[in-house]
């Protein structure tokens, strides 16, 4: 199981940061005309609540996977990448 999480957030990290390098920063995009950022961390999260509610390993590996990803990607990538880590 931890294989599968350590897999899945380095292929996040990846479409995370591809995603940044082609479209942007998400706070001059969507998230001024929303009003907040949605972090991957929140799909996390409410993944493992549906784990503890219906059970399923899927969810808990996904869950664990996006908040563990969200997590690297502030603390680590976003100083490296462009200086600072762009929490509220």
């Amino acid at each position: 199981m931890i294989l599968e999480i350590m897999l899945l957030v380095v292929l996040f990290e990846t479409i995370e940061i591809f995603g940044r390098l082609v479209f942007g920063s998400a706070k001059d995009g969507y998230a001024r005309k929303l009003g907040f950022t949605i972090h991957t961390s929140y799909v996390g999260v409410t993944f493992s609540i549906i784990y503890f509610l219906f059970s399923g390993d899927v969810f808990f590996i996904f869950g664990l996977a996006l908040i563990i990803q969200d997590v690297i990607h502030h603390l680590v990538i976003l100083p490296v990448l462009v200086g600072r880590n762009e929490f509220p």
